[in-house]
């Protein structure tokens, strides 16, 4: 039997009474003498771990109509069907699991490349490299390798949306329900200069942020909305959420399209929402879609 207790408590002696009861009999009193242990439990450097949980995944077919109204404010020629990828809404139960505090950063990248030879992304400037700034022109692929050369994997579809949520339940944002604005994501805005950009916002960068520029969730995640897309580890399947499992779904088993989330400084602000789902195809490299890492805990 363990009991969780301040780490100053460690090394000290102290008395604990126990009570076993059967609801029929008197109870059974017994104090015991016991000395405290300290038990350190190392995260992997720069992840948290997510607690196991459920949570509803997705929209409800019933908000698709404000969804469509925010959405047409940028792209007129938005239809409902943009967003039926993102229903039915469903519940999810997930083991734990540890995910990257930040998204994985140029400095990262560089590493991996120096150490195992591995292609330079595509848009890779040495001499407009910021180290702290997101990686970008990564393809799925490139992800993947990433991943497995540190010991991690790529989040799942599920895994992703959870622990954005940072354990908000239905809310639209990461942070809540109050709107996207400059100090809560890095999104198109009036420095982005982009034909569907908010042009009364800014967010203080014209292209990505630096990683953890802005706040974190309540899972102590950086980033979980705008800066850059996260490439998932599931193919893309608009009607999966219909036939999803309960239990740790992993994706479909095939398909031509990944999974990619979070969106970007290239996006307007109403792509912040946690559910939304955007499919690209794996061997794409784009200057708004980078990654993080997950790590199944032992």
């Amino acid at each position: 039997m363990t009991w969780e207790t301040p780490q100053e408590l460690a090394g000290q002696q102290i008395d604990v009474v126990i009570s076993v009861s059967d609801d029929h009999n008197e109870p059974v009193v017994k104090k015991i003498h016991l000395k405290i242990q300290a038990f350190n439990i190392k995260h992997p450097k720069n992840m948290v771990l997510i607690p196991a949980g459920e949570f509803e995944m997705g929209t409800d077919a019933d908000q698709i109509p404000e969804l469509l109204k925010s959405e047409k404010r940028y792209f007129p020629e938005a239809e409902a069907s943009w967003f039926e990828n993102e229903t039915p809404r469903h519940k999810i139960r997930l083991d734990a699991f540890y995910m990257d505090i930040y998204e994985i950063s140029n400095v990262q990248y560089k590493e991996f490349i120096e150490k195992t030879g591995f292609h330079t992304p595509l848009y890779w400037n040495t001499s407009n490299f910021v180290p702290n700034h997101p990686v970008v022109g990564v393809s799925w692929h490139d992800a993947m390798a990433y991943a497995k050369w540190a010991g991690k994997r790529l989040p799942t579809e599920a895994e992703w949306e959870y622990a954005a949520r940072g354990g908000l339940a239905k809310k639209k944002y990461p942070w809540g329900d109050a709107e996207v604005n400059g100090k809560r994501a890095n999104f198109a805005d009036k420095t982005a200069n982009l034909n569907w950009s908010n042009k009364n916002v800014s967010d203080g960068h014209e292209y990505t942020a630096p990683v953890g520029d802005f706040p974190p969730n309540g899972y102590g995640l950086y980033d979980m909305a705008g800066n850059v897309f996260e490439w998932c580890s599931d193919w893309y399947d608009a009607s999966y959420y219909a036939k999803s499992p309960e239990y740790n779904p992993t994706g479909p088993i095939s398909g031509t399209m990944r999974v990619t989330r979070g969106s970007s400084w290239s996006y307007p602000p109403n792509r912040m929402q946690v559910s939304r789902r955007i499919e690209k195809h794996p061997t794409s490299m784009l200057d708004y879609v980078g990654f993080r890492c997950a790590k199944t805990e032992p």
